[in-house]
């Protein structure tokens, strides 16, 4: 048996959910953007943004970043596309079609 720093809370189930609580803490939440139907992962550029916060406002779940990055971003779109092609991607799952987004 291999001895870990858990071992020394053997019996004392309050303390071992705290050290794992304490644990999860220190892991970062992802951050990312949707750009013309990718997700892309922002979590260690925000800190470094130009922009400020602002940015934050695009990565909650669903919020589509492309309009507001085509218009803020318009002059130098060849330097955001290298850099957002640097980032972490992945398809996004559903992009909403325009006709399905009609209000009745």
């Amino acid at each position: 048996m291999s001895w870990s720093p858990l071992s020394l809370l053997e019996g004392k189930e309050e303390m071992k959910d705290a050290a794992a609580d304490a644990v999860d803490s220190n892991k970062t939440t992802r951050m990312e953007i949707l750009y013309e139907g990718r997700y892309y992962d922002v979590t260690n550029f925000i800190r470094r943004h130009p922009g400020g916060n602002v940015i934050k406002l695009y990565t909650n779940e669903g919020e589509d970043a492309t309009q507001a990055i085509q218009q803020f971003h318009n002059r130098s779109m060849n330097k955001i596309m290298l850099m957002l092609k640097s980032f972490p991607s992945r398809p996004a799952t559903t992009v909403p079609d325009q006709q399905q987004c009609k209000l009745y």
